[in-house]
């Protein structure tokens, strides 16, 4: 399961993740400063699922997209080039909490959360 290596990867080098933009549940991001990314989480009775879009550069440098435009097109339902993988196709414990660990690193970075928690725990 190479994309739980990539997340993995991604995880321990979370400084490289940047221009972060929630657009509802979804949180798209770049890595590197080039690689285009999303992660999902859709809430479900018993278990949660999370889902992981990697959007791959089309190799024509005039058809380069933003984050914005990425969403913009998945908001209006035309077609996005994206490689899409979800803790329903890879059912190990490993690769739910890497999923689940990568919405929560972003979701805490979109809303500032851990310089939040930081500023309240140095005040104790």
């Amino acid at each position: 399961m190479k994309i739980v290596l990539v997340i993995n990867s991604i995880i321990s080098h979370q400084e490289k993740i940047s221009n972060i933009i929630a657009n509802g549940d979804e949180i798209f991001f770049l890595y590197d400063g080039k690689h285009k990314w999303s992660v999902d989480k859709i809430a479900e009775e018993y278990i949660d699922t999370y889902i992981v879009n990697f959007y791959p550069q089309d190799g024509n440098e005039n058809k380069v997209q933003t984050l914005e435009q990425i969403i913009d097109l998945k908001m209006f339902g035309s077609p996005v080039r994206m490689a899409t993988y979800t803790t329903r196709q890879y059912s190990t414990t490993e690769a739910y909490e890497t999923f689940k660990d990568l919405y929560e690193i972003v979701f805490n970075k979109v809303y500032g959360i851990d310089d939040i928690f930081d500023s309240i725990i140095s005040e104790l």
